[in-house]
C-alpha cells in the first residue's frame, strides 16, 4: 500500500510538472503571437525600431501571418530533431538574408511576412 502511494504521488508531481510546463508553454506561445498582431513586433524588434508586416510592407500582419511565421519554431520542440530544424532555419536565415535583395529571412518566407524600419509618426 505504501509503495502504490509513494508511485502515485510521483506520478502525480511528475505529470502535475509536465501539465504546468505545457500551460507555459503555450501561454507564451499566444502572448508572442498575440505581441506580433498587436503591435506589429516582439520586444527585440520593437527595441531595434522594426515592425513585422505583411509581405507588400506596410500592412500590419495579422494572426494568420503571425502563426505561420513561428511555424519553424514550433517545429523545434519536436524531441530529437527539432534542435537541427532551429539551426537549419536559423543558418537558412543568415543566408536568405544576405543573399535575398528583400532581406526576408526562412520566417518571413514561410510566414509571407517581412521585417521593415518602423516608420516615425
Amino acid at each position: 500500500l505504501l509503495d502504490g502511494i509513494i508511485v502515485f504521488a510521483v506520478f502525480f508531481v511528475i505529470v502535475a510538472a509536465i501539465g504546468a510546463g505545457l500551460l507555459i508553454g503555450v501561454l507564451i506561445y499566444v502572448v508572442y503571437l498575440w505581441l506580433v498582431v498587436q503591435f506589429g513586433a516582439t520586444p527585440g524588434k520593437l527595441l531595434l525600431g522594426l515592425r513585422i508586416t505583411e509581405e507588400d510592407g506596410t500592412t500590419p500582419v495579422g494572426w494568420r501571418g503571425a502563426f505561420m511565421r513561428s511555424i519553424p519554431d514550433l517545429l523545434g520542440n519536436i524531441p530529437l530533431i527539432g534542435w537541427l530544424i532551429m539551426l537549419g532555419a536559423g543558418i537558412g536565415s543568415i543566408f536568405l538574408i544576405n543573399d535575398d535583395d528583400e532581406n526576408r529571412s526562412v520566417y518571413d518566407r514561410v510566414g509571407n511576412t517581412r521585417v521593415v524600419r518602423k516608420q516615425a509618426p
